[in-house]
């Protein structure tokens, strides 16, 4: 993969992690307020290790878009986070009822 397609990835895994984690406050809690972590377990689970793995993105992410220098180890991470974070956003995607 070259370095202009895996910029592309992570744009691309970003972007759909964003989009299922504000379905996720949307639909579940700001249009469903007496929905509760207990009445689905396992999305629950499953949306704790999303913003686990998907942690160092984010990171990466806010950084470049206020400007800020990180470590380059930082930037290495990504080899393997991106991945798992696309991983745990589908998984989480396909729970939410």
């Amino acid at each position: 993969m070259t370095q202009q397609e895996f910029s592309d990835y992570v744009e691309r895994v970003f972007r759909h992690h964003n989009m299922v984690y504000n379905t996720l406050i949307t639909e579940l809690a700001l249009e469903n307020p007496d929905y509760s972590d207990t009445e689905n377990a396992e999305l629950h689970q499953a949306e704790k290790k999303m913003l686990s793995v998907c942690a160092p993105l984010n990171e990466v992410v806010s950084a470049q878009a206020e400007g800020r220098k990180l470590d380059v180890t930082v930037y290495m991470k990504l080899t393997k986070s991106v991945p798992e974070c696309e991983a745990a956003t589908e998984r989480v995607e396909g729970l939410i009822p």
